[in-house]
């Protein structure tokens, strides 16, 4: 988890934007990994800082999502 931070985000972000995924798919990937952080957030593996700057990298990308659709 030491390797999972808002820069992961970005970088998986732009991987997804370079495939040419649509901002739907985006979008619902965005959603799996926020429920994924959640989970780890309340099992005490991911600091709640972290957490917090993740989740406002996701909203800030779902947001560009939602507008591109």
């Amino acid at each position: 988890m030491d390797k999972l931070n808002a820069n992961t985000i970005k970088q998986y972000l732009d991987k997804l934007r370079a495939r040419g995924e649509s901002a739907d798919v985006v979008k619902r990937k965005l959603q799996s990994v926020e429920k994924f952080m959640m989970w780890a957030k309340d099992k005490g593996y991911l600091k709640h800082d972290i957490y917090k700057q993740m989740s406002r990298v996701i909203s800030s990308a779902s947001e560009k999502s939602s507008e591109a659709s």
